[in-house]
């Protein structure tokens, strides 16, 4: 009997040895921007979610992480945007506004662990998995540093306005009045447009207000009798996405845009909102 349990326990030792590596080997890999990542505390999965070491992908995106021990929770900071998610929680912030995880982060070995979704796109990057290969793949933002501008002309209703030169493909809307366009990963989507104003004659209020009644999750507002703007919030693939539509009133006609990104990417969109928005002012100014 002393013999059988001896042999039992040697038995019971050698299948963790050898379950402990295989666990291991298991474990998901993380490419970002086509490298291959290694981490001391290897990416897991938990209630069908995968985490991630926040501090090695921060770090490799090219963030500045700190630990502030006292609070218990991780930051990170890269251009202009600031994250932080207290361990155990559900709760982090991107730029104070906060955001919800489906697992709390928590600490593994000393690191903090944090769900993938929530790590990749926390900077505006997109995040991929290949349930296949066990594979994520994160791509960081694509958007320059320098915006550089172009002009889109529309013959058919006399306007034109400058837009921001990071789209891959454009494509006329079907009956002629405008554009649509979006880049190659498709995180940045821009339609401009214009609709007769002559029978109608709709100020800026009103336009607003037909607006309202089409979207929802409205962050800001503001109107007057010649122009109108609205920002609101929309999912897309995981990731909280930002919607500001504008419209401006000029002589017989009414010139709109709308362009969404990923709501973490609102400090580099601003200068664009701004640049387009002043842009479109001018079309009123040039007709008035």
């Amino acid at each position: 009997m002393k013999k059988r349990l001896t042999c039992l326990f040697l038995v019971l030792i050698l299948l963790t040895t050898l379950v402990g590596p295989a666990m291991a080997s298991d474990a998901p890999t993380v490419v970002l921007d086509g490298k291959e990542l290694t981490f001391d505390v290897p990416p897991m999965i938990q209630d069908g979610r995968v985490l991630v070491p926040m501090s090695a992908i921060f770090e490799a995106m090219g963030a500045q992480v700190s630990w502030d021990a006292a609070a218990g929770q991780a930051k990170g900071v890269k251009d202009g945007i600031t994250v932080i998610i207290p361990v155990n929680s559900t709760s982090p912030t991107i730029n104070g506004v906060v955001k919800t995880l489906d697992v709390p982060a928590q600490i593994v070995n000393g690191r903090t662990l944090v769900p993938l979704s929530f790590v990749g796109m926390a900077f505006g990057g997109s995040v991929s998995w290949d349930s296949s290969t066990q594979t994520v793949t994160i791509k960081s933002p694509a958007l320059p540093q320098t915006i550089e501008y172009k002009t889109y002309a529309n013959n058919l209703l006399g306007y034109s306005l400058a837009y921001p030169d990071i789209f891959a493909s454009s494509e006329e809307i079907e009956n002629g009045n405008g554009v649509s366009m979006k880049s190659a990963d498709d995180l940045y989507n821009l339609k401009i447009w214009a609709a007769m104003n002559s029978v109608k004659k709709s100020t800026g209020r009103d336009l607003l207000a037909e607006a309202k009644n089409r979207v929802a999750h409205i962050t800001s507002e503001h109107a007057d009798e010649n122009f109108y703007r609205l920002s609101y919030q929309g999912g897309g693939d995981g990731q909280e996405i930002t919607f500001y539509e504008c419209g401006m009133v000029s002589a017989d006609k009414v010139v709109f845009f709308c362009i969404s990104y990923p709501s973490s990417q609102e400090v580099l969109f601003s200068g664009i909102v701004t640049h387009m928005t002043s842009e479109l002012n001018k079309i009123s100014l040039a007709n008035g």
